[in-house]
């Protein structure tokens, strides 16, 4: 063999004595005899899967370490030949997060303090869990917040903190019932607040929301949670009453009451569309 250009000591053309020409090759290879006459440009249009279901073709072969590939989804990067040729190789738009999220491209990473809240997410309309809230059963996700950039962007322009209050996202205060993740429906919560509108729906059975039976006393009991001035939540005793619909509407005024009461604590502090959504937060007997 010899060579029949040099570009540098990394990037050399050669040709073997029975005509085959290779190029883009190592100098120091060539010196040790290093090269063999297999022509690997054949590697072209191969194509491997990878775990999460990407069709993965390659589309320029230099050299076993530079092997130039194209994903289905049209994202191209370099690779080995044997990463592959294993298939360990993805992009970031391949699904790997439960099967529909993706990091995707730009200038948002996974140290994002709003990652942990995507991924929740995407979790939550994802994960087949008998003990999950009713709240999220059915509920999907816009599909653009498939895409991690796309999310982030919104949650960037969207977060805010109250002091060191724990904050969730949340998708059904701004529109009671709903189940869609969407730059509409979703708003910022701290966790204090949110934990008012989860519904302990095995414990009180058929019963309407806010009601229990009193075996000893024969009676229906109504009890809702608070918070407290200091931030604690406790429960509170609305009475006895001789029927389920009495105990209930006692319920009802207490809670919408006191959610009135904490849009107004934290009015300084929360989105208008939240304090307005609080304001305006009606307890139903079919909640």
């Amino acid at each position: 063999m010899k060579v029949i250009q040099y570009i540098n000591v990394n990037n050399i053309d050669v040709e073997f004595e029975n005509g085959f020409i290779r190029k883009n090759l190592s100098y120091t290879d060539f010196k040790r005899g290093a090269l063999d006459h297999v022509d690997y440009s054949k590697r072209i249009g191969e194509t491997r899967s990878n775990s999460y279901g990407s069709k993965i073709t390659v589309v320029d072969y230099k050299n076993s370490d530079n092997v130039y590939v194209k994903f289905d989804n049209g994202y191209k990067d370099v690779t080995t030949w044997s990463i592959f040729d294993r298939g360990n190789i993805k992009s970031p738009y391949c699904k790997s997060y439960n099967g529909i999220g993706f990091l995707g491209e730009g200038e948002y990473t996974c140290d994002d303090i709003w990652h942990n809240h995507w991924r929740a997410m995407i979790e939550r309309v994802t994960t087949k869990n008998d003990g999950l809230l009713r709240t999220y059963a059915n509920a999907t996700v816009y599909t653009p917040w498939y895409n991690y950039q796309v999310f982030a962007k919104w949650a960037e322009e969207n977060y805010y903190e109250i002091h060191s209050l724990k904050m969730e996202l949340d998708k059904d205060i701004l529109i009671k019932g709903n189940k869609l993740y969407s730059p509409e429906t979703c708003v910022f919560v701290p966790h204090i607040i949110n934990s008012l509108f989860i519904k302990a729906d095995k414990s009180r059975g058929n019963l309407p929301i806010g009601v229990y039976w009193h075996e000893r006393d024969q009676e229906y009991r109504a009890q809702c949670s608070y918070i407290t001035d200091t931030g604690t939540k406790k429960n509170k005793w609305l009475g006895g009453h001789n029927n389920p619909e009495d105990a209930y509407l006692a319920y009802k005024k207490f809670k919408e009451s006191h959610i009135k009461e904490i849009a107004d604590r934290y009015k300084e502090y929360i989105p208008e569309k939240l304090y307005n959504a609080l304001y305006e937060y009606r307890v139903e007997i079919t909640d």
